[in-house]
């Protein structure tokens, strides 16, 4: 019963050995010729043969084969388990944090967010009352201008009135002064009148 079946195993394994020696045949000759041998049939090589290359032994081939061992893996004890369990809740607990924390990290940006858009609006309005007391102050410049050309003007004004007044107060003095004279003429001319007239 043995000798039919190594038979049957043996036969597709001769079979793959001549494949193997047909291919190999001619690997001399491009071996050779990639090396720039071309004398290599003049070497004392005289090629393989097919009992050398393949033998089959059936003893070998019906040898027991024991598998190697393979380690041996302990069973998870309960304890190991339970540690587990309690890293796992941790990591759980971690992530519920961690979620919490962008939570309160995204209201605090929308917060940041409100916070610059109120700054925005006040820089806005201090921006506008910036422009309007520039305004202002130009406004209060032109009056300013406008109110030392008036003082100028009155001072010039003053000027012509004290004028004026010199002019006539020195018209006064001459009127008076003529007035005098006119007195002194008159008095004068009676006196001449109740002179009696003299001999002619």
């Amino acid at each position: 019963m043995v000798s039919p079946i190594v038979d049957e195993i043996a036969e597709p394994i001769v079979e793959a050995g001549e494949q193997v020696i047909a291919s190999v045949v001619g690997v001399d000759e491009d071996i050779a010729m990639m090396f720039g041998d071309d004398n290599f049939k003049d070497d004392d090589f005289e090629g393989f043969d097919e009992e050398d290359v393949w033998e089959v032994n059936e003893e070998w081939l019906m040898a027991f084969v024991t598998p190697p061992p393979m380690p041996a893996v302990p069973s998870p004890s309960i304890y190991e388990v339970e540690d587990l369990n309690t890293c796992l809740g941790n990591l759980e607990y971690g992530h519920g944090q961690l979620v919490k924390k962008v939570i309160q990290v995204n209201d605090v940006e929308v917060a940041v967010g409100i916070s610059v858009g109120k700054i925005g609006l006040r820089v806005f309005a201090i921006e506008g009352h910036v422009q309007t007391k520039t305004q202002r102050n130009e406004v209060i410049a032109r009056l300013s201008q406008q109110v030392q050309a008036l003082q100028e003007a009155v001072q010039r004004r003053d000027t012509q009135i004290q004028q004026l007044h010199t002019i006539v107060s020195k018209m006064s003095s001459r009127e008076i002064t003529l007035m005098l004279c006119i007195i002194r003429m008159d008095r004068r001319l009676t006196d001449l009148k109740r002179r009696p007239p003299g001999p002619q």
